[in-house]
């Protein structure tokens, strides 16, 4: 979910900076990670006991009808104090209206609520090595046990988010890698991973089926595809050359999606984008209806 700041939260900030107040967050370890290294996996500490799902929260037409508002004040410092309990007030009030519209959203999960209790982290992390075997990726013989004490460890915190037409799961993975010998330093990355389209009847007696099994699946797949695609960027074994930006329109469950985005790769019917934010998205190629599962992703194309 994106939030935008408003001209009041940019004034403020500007005025901070002018202040000489700006803060600035540690980077992350840049160093290189050797690609034949191998490495552990492990759900990220700072997720929950069970995986998060979501429902996918449209947010079109949810801008702010904002009024602009005058500050009268006696000195620079009365102004700004102003400004800033308008902005604290302002955030307050679209923090709840974020959380009404992302529970509303939610709704879409009622009827595989069942389901979704079923699904264990543990048993998605078991699973996920023979996903990445599957797609033939090169990353697949890297994940090590912690009894083998390897130089990497692995952290993911996956977000699913299921669509409105409850066609598709969306993940949203975040991917720290650490070495076991300074685990302070990280190198971490996010990538979003969207599933093909489900094109069954009954969605709701598919997903539900066998406790869920296809929930399972695709969210193992997802996750898969996200350590395959997040860890060549790690490892800097992704050496693409720049590619030309251009509209890329991909499904998103029953919906067209359209991103402004570089074309990393696109093979196995996804395609693997880098949006204008410089983030990472494998996305349904709709111009190869091939699976996944028919070919292998192996190497990044350099």
């Amino acid at each position: 979910m994106t939030f935008r700041a408003d001209p009041v939260r940019r004034w403020v900030l500007s005025l901070l900076l002018l202040a000489g107040s700006a803060l600035h967050s540690p980077s992350p370890a840049q160093s290189v990670v050797p690609a034949q290294n191998r490495w552990t996996l492990d759900w990220s500490a700072d997720g929950g006991v069970k995986p998060e799902f979501r429902g996918l929260n449209n947010l079109d037409g949810a801008g702010q009808s904002q009024s602009a508002m005058l500050y009268p004040s006696p000195s620079p410092l009365g102004l700004l104090v102003g400004i800033l309990t308008h902005a604290a007030l302002s955030e307050g009030s679209q923090r709840n209206e974020a959380l009404a519209r992302q529970e509303r959203a939610n709704q879409v999960l009622g009827p595989y609520a069942a389901s979704l209790s079923t699904v264990d982290k543990q048993d998605l992390l078991e699973r996920t090595p023979n996903a990445l075997q599957a797609l033939g990726s090169v990353h697949a013989g890297a994940i090590a046990s912690p009894a083998e004490s390897p130089p990497w460890a692995l952290a993911v915190l996956p977000i699913y988010t299921m669509t409105q037409d409850s066609k598709a799961l969306i993940a949203d993975v975040t991917l720290s890698l650490k070495s076991t010998a300074a685990p302070g330093a990280a190198r971490k990355i996010m990538i979003r991973v969207v599933s093909q389209p489900q094109n069954k009847s009954n969605l709701v007696a598919a997903w539900n089926a066998e406790d869920g099994a296809l929930l399972k699946q695709e969210a193992v797949q997802l996750l898969a595809l996200a350590i395959h695609h997040g860890m060549s960027e790690l490892t800097n074994t992704d050496t693409r050359p720049m590619a030309k930006e251009r509209t890329v329109r991909f499904p998103q469950g029953g919906e067209v999606q359209m991103e402004r985005a570089q074309v990393l790769d696109q093979r196995c019917g996804r395609s693997l984008l880098r949006n204008l934010r410089g983030e990472l998205m494998s996305v349904p190629d709709e111009t190869d209806q091939s699976s996944a599962r028919e070919c292998s992703l192996g190497a990044p194309v350099k």
